[in-house]
């Protein structure tokens, strides 16, 4: 389970937690609350004329919980993403 960010940091970000976090893990196991707490830890961004530091880590956490929902809805944990 990969994932990566930009806009949330001097550079793109993996989000490698992510992924130590949930290895050999069901996906039915993750929750929001630690999914918060991870993106806490490992994502630091800062405010800009853009948008505030929190608002970025609001989206990182809601597509990150947004993916993990559809992989939750296959049975086979694998899903096809439409371009």
């Amino acid at each position: 389970l990969k994932a990566g960010y930009a806009s949330v940091g001097p550079t793109p970000l993996l989000f490698d937690q992510l992924e130590t976090e949930y290895l050999n893990k069901s996906i039915s196991s993750f929750s929001k609350q630690r999914l918060r707490e991870l993106i806490n830890v490992s994502f630091h961004p800062m405010d800009d004329i853009r948008s505030s530091a929190d608002y970025r880590r609001m989206v990182i956490e809601n597509i990150t919980w947004d993916f993990l929902n559809k992989i939750r809805e296959k049975p086979s944990g694998f899903i096809h993403l439409e371009k």
